[in-house]
């Protein structure tokens, strides 16, 4: 996948992105066993010649990624 996935935000939060359109972002404010992902719609968005579609193992590993950040922090 040519576009980074995931950016860092903060302790508690961390977020999916693709081609700098945030799509969701994950807390663990109520703890490591119940993080909760929040679909989000940004201020701004991509141009419509960007199709917003990409590999889904790639997505995959983002959200197992970010998980495991977020589990790291304390």
């Amino acid at each position: 996948m040519a576009a980074k996935m995931r950016a860092r935000h903060h302790r508690v939060l961390d977020a999916i992105a693709f081609r700098s359109q945030r799509l969701c972002v994950i807390d663990k404010e109520d703890g490591d066993d119940r993080m909760k992902v929040e679909l989000v719609t940004d201020l701004y968005l991509l141009p419509k010649r960007v199709t917003m579609k990409f590999d889904l193992s790639a997505f995959d590993e983002a959200i197992r990624q970010a998980r495991a950040d977020l589990a790291a922090c304390s």
